[in-house]
């Protein structure tokens, strides 16, 4: 998959976002309600984020929350990415297969905050419940 440099850019900050979902540690209302604002204001339509959510994100991180002692505090932001950059250069057939036979744990922990993060896109989010 190639995308030019702003097309990453404007990535960067939703790969952030919703690698929270694979922290070790219970994810606050308020977390999804920044992450679902950041949603709204990227400019992607639902469909884009949840491939960006599921054929991005997914892939890198979801190990984490198959491991004793997981990151609970952030992926480091140059590491994400640059594993992420690097997970989208490998050939489409060789993600499509990883993706196939990893998709039952990717997603055992995900899927409801995911559920609520698409109700909350379609919902009018004040900033006020943020801050």
């Amino acid at each position: 998959m190639k995308f030019t440099a702003v097309d990453l850019e404007k990535r960067k900050p939703l790969w952030t976002d919703f690698s929270e979902l694979w922290l070790d540690t219970e994810i606050q209302p308020d977390t999804l309600n920044y992450i679902a604002l950041e949603m709204q204001q990227s400019g992607y339509s639902l469909s884009e984020l949840k491939d960006i959510y599921q054929h991005e994100v997914a892939p890198v991180v979801y190990q984490n929350l198959l491991v004793i002692a997981g990151e609970w505090a952030g992926f480091d932001e140059v590491w994400l990415h640059s594993r992420i950059q690097h997970y989208l250069r490998k050939p489409k057939i060789w993600r499509k297969f990883r993706g196939f036979i990893s998709r039952p744990g990717m997603f055992y922990a995900t899927k409801d905050h995911w559920a609520t993060l698409e109700t909350l896109f379609h919902s009018e989010i004040i900033d006020d419940k943020i801050n």
